[in-house]
Formats: C-alpha cells, sequence, structure tokens
C-alpha cells in the first residue's frame, strides 16, 4: 500500500528528530543552534553529527558525509526499508500522547482502590519512558548486544531517580509501602536497567529484575498480595549474583532478536 506524501509531512511535523537520535543512542548535546554528538555510521572521536530540530535534518560533517531526515536516519540505523521506518516513527506520536497521559495519572492518582500491579504497571511504563531519553543506559544495552526493538518488546527499562518527584504524596507513600522508594524517599533501584517479570496469561508486570549498570548488584522485586517481597545480590560480602538468572534474561532477548533478525531476512527475500 502507497505512503501518501501527505501523511509523510503531517508525520515529520509531529516527530521530534533529536528524540529519534537519542533513542538510537547517540548522545547529543546543544552548540549554538543545533544539536551535536559523534556519528553512529563511522568510528568517530570528535562530535560531527549535527541535527537541526527545526529543520529536522540530520548531518555528518565528518568521515562518511551522510545527512537527511528521520526516515533516512531510521532506515540507516535499523537497516530496515522507508515503510518500515514510516511505521516506526508513526507510532511516536499516539506514544507521546499516551505518555502525557500516563504520568498526569502518574501525578494524580491517589485511588485507594488501586493496587499494587497497578502502581507497578505505571511504575514500568515510566522507567522505560526514561531508558528511551538515556543514552547512558542505551549505550550500556547496546554495549551488551541489547537492541532499540528489543528495549521496545520487552519494555525494558531504567531508574533515573525522577520518578519520585512525579507523583503527589499519597502516591510516594504506595511506592515506598511497595519498596520502589526507601524510607528516605530515594529510588531503591537507582542507576539499575530493570527488566519487567510478566504474567504469560495477561502480558501485566508482576515484579522486577534490576542490574546496576556500574557494578555486579541486582535485586528482585515480586509483587504479592502484601507488597512486594524484595531480594537483594551484591558481590560483596557473602549474596552473590545470580549469573544464571542473567544468562537466562540475557538468552530470552537474545532468542527474540534471532527471530526477528530470521524474520526481516524472510521479507526482504520475498
Amino acid at each position: 500500500m502507497a505512503i501518501e506524501n501527505e501523511d509523510i509531512l503531517a508525520l515529520k511535523q509531529t516527530i521530534s528528530l533529536a528524540d529519534v537520535v537519542r533513542s538510537r543512542g547517540v548522545e547529543l548535546r546543544k552548540k549554538g543552534r543545533q544539536l551535536w554528538g559523534l556519528c553512529p555510521f563511522h568510528e568517530d572521536t570528535e562530535p560531527s553529527f549535527a541535527v537541526d530540530e527545526r529543520k529536522g535534518l540530520w548531518n555528518c560533517l565528518g568521515k562518511c558525509g551522510e545527512g537527511g531526515d528521520a526516515f533516512s536516519f531510521v532506515m540507516k540505523a535499523d537497516g530496515i526499508g522507508f515503510a518500515e521506518a514510516f511505521a516506526l516513527l508513526q507510532e511516536i506520536e499516539p506514544q507521546r500522547r499516551r505518555d502525557a497521559e500516563e504520568d498526569k495519572q502518574l501525578t494524580t492518582d491517589n485511588r485507594p482502590q488501586t493496587t499494587a500491579l497497578e502502581y507497578l504497571e505505571k511504575a514500568v511504563s515510566y522507567y522505560h519512558k526514561s531508558l528511551v531519553k538515556n543514552e547512558k543506559a542505551i549505550a550500556y544495552l547496546q554495549s551488551r548486544g541489547i537492541t532499540p526493538e528489543a528495549v521496545r518488546v520487552f519494555r525494558l527499562g531504567y531508574v533515573d531517580g525522577t520518578l519520585r518527584g512525579r507523583v503527589n504524596p499519597d502516591g510516594r507513600r504506595s511506592l515506598e509501602s511497595l519498596g520502589l522508594l526507601n524510607e528516605k524517599g530515594n529510588e531503591t533501584m537507582y542507576g539499575s536497567v530493570v527488566f519487567p517479570l510478566v504474567d504469560a496469561g495477561t502480558n501485566q508486570a508482576v515484579g522486577l529484575y534490576a542490574r546496576h549498570t556500574e557494578s555486579s548488584s541486582t535485586c528482585i522485586f515480586r509483587a504479592s498480595g502484601e507488597g512486594f517481597s524484595i531480594r537483594r545480590e551484591q558481590r560483596d560480602g557473602r549474596d552473590r549474583p545470580d549469573r544464571e538468572r542473567d544468562r537466562r534474561f540475557g538468552s530470552v532477548v537474545d532468542r527474540h532478536q534471532e527471530c526477528d533478525l530470521c524474520l526481516r531476512r524472510e521479507r526482504s527475500d520475498g
């Protein structure tokens, strides 16, 4: 099915090129009227990759000399065709509206009937949004071979410490009772990448597996009738990280990525 030019132009006007570029692991810093970062398409030691948000264009002033718009960036970064890039970018604006609504609910929702699982689901969504905006966390996952597609499918997240500032006092008390905030109001898993543990039948989050990006510290949160049971594991002391569990988490993501690659090859061959 052909994509209308009007739809292409409308989509260009709604998306943020900088957000798209950052979601692929490129750290951007403002310099003058443009954003600059290391080019993801060639070995780069000095920022040569420029993003002009007003024009919706990117350009490498270094070795590769590539350039274009959001569509060409996603096509080159993900190795896909225009139709697939259009479909991916088309998801951004509806997702922004959903994110805004979720943020509103996070700050105003103090219903007494809100369950532990509902609060956990909101936290999973917030941590996922925090991850896709955090270049350091994205780079950590990329160094372990985890693709942006796997991040999206598995709703991986990152705890950057900002959740506590987005909820009202009742919400903070609820998060403390769940164990996501400690007695001082700080986020228990700060600095960690989190993997949601989901119910196979409902696909609803029922726990979190967290791994700190700068140490071997890990912990698991599991929802129960009384909130969360927490198991912490650290390299120092008698508790040691479960390397077998780390391997299983990695295997699940790797298997998904292998299947996704095979499907893309089949589509291109067909």
